[in-house]
């Protein structure tokens, strides 16, 4: 198989920004030419079918993030911009917000969700069906034995102990060479950079501690203005003043090869952060860079810096 012509699953949903059920649609609707294993578990999407999708019908173009969806939903927005859904259609009326595709994958289940109910009603009200409801109750009854088993494993799960036994056999694994070597193999074919983000969307992420303590730092000195991961466009900002258009990335010197310690020596985490750097600045964002290394060895000299930045009262005012 050609890579250059067919796309997994994964490489399609991120490269136009869908969800996975917005794609099963598609398939089902035979809107993409794809291809099935033998087993019919996994399938492959010829890339130039992509280009047969139509606005409107297939799908909506996300006007925040450029995202093709079925609908621009409610959730969509609080993730990919932190719009409500009114805002979004003020910034922009003219924009569709749902699709046909859509429209009609709606229905479908509105009926069908009917259908399976009044075949579930009649079901458990004859005798067949309410023994069934009288198994379930039983098979879902917590007994002492099952609680006690419950309680036991919830305090494993909790302990110090089995979280330090984890955390050894990660590092363990990823000291490896072999190990690392295969992950990267793996990770080859991914566009990393949309991947990460998608991922982060969905994650509700707690400052590090180097992080916490430059923010606690920088509004001790008065710099409130800041807000902390802050979303634009497929990016996080660590710190951003939004009327301003100033943003700081605070970086672990490890994962971001810091020049003057020694880094992962990853090309991945480097060519990200280039595409991050050159994307605020077409948006008209200002970038400080502040390295872990630094809020260690003098935390009053970073927000010295940072104060020097900004430049004091030219934006206290906006």
């Amino acid at each position: 198989m050609n890579p250059e012509r067919w796309l997994s699953k994964r490489q399609v949903l991120l490269q136009l920004g869908m969800n996975a059920s917005h794609f099963d649609h598609l398939v089902a609707d035979q809107a993409l030419k794809v291809c099935w294993n033998e087993s019919k578990t996994r399938c492959w999407v010829k890339e130039s079918s992509l280009t047969t999708l139509l606005e409107g019908e297939h799908y909506v173009l996300c006007r925040s993030c450029g995202a093709k969806q079925s609908e621009i939903s409610p959730k969509h927005l609080m993730f990919c911009s932190k719009l409500t859904l009114s805002q979004y259609l003020t910034l922009f009326p003219q924009a569709p917000t749902q699709s046909m595709l859509s429209r009609t994958h709606r229905q479908r289940t509105e009926d069908t969700k009917k259908t399976q109910s009044i075949k579930m009603l009649r079901y458990f009200q004859s005798d067949e069906g309410q023994a069934l409801k009288q198994t379930l109750s039983e098979s879902y009854e917590i007994t002492p034995a099952r609680s006690q088993a419950i309680s036991e494993m919830v305090t494993r799960n909790k302990g110090e102990k089995f979280r330090q036994l984890i955390s050894r056999q990660s590092s363990e694994r990823w000291s490896d060479p072999q190990f690392r070597e295969k992950r990267k193999a793996r990770l080859s074919h991914i566009d990393l950079p949309a991947s990460i983000a998608h991922a982060r969307t969905f994650l509700t992420k707690s400052l590090s501690q180097p992080h916490r303590r430059f923010k606690e730092a920088l509004v001790d000195r008065g710099l409130g203005n800041f807000t902390s991961e802050y979303a634009l466009g497929r990016y996080r900002l660590d710190e951003a003043w939004v009327s301003a258009k100033l943003a700081i990335e605070v970086q672990g010197c490890y994962w971001h090869n810091c020049p003057t310690c020694a880094g992962s020596k990853s090309l991945l985490n480097v060519t990200r952060d280039s595409e991050k750097q050159s994307y605020l600045t077409k948006e008209g964002w200002r970038l400080f860079l502040v390295w872990e290394h630094e809020i260690k060895d003098d935390l009053n000299k970073c927000v010295d810096n940072v104060v020097g930045w900004v430049g004091g009262a030219d934006v206290g005012s906006r």
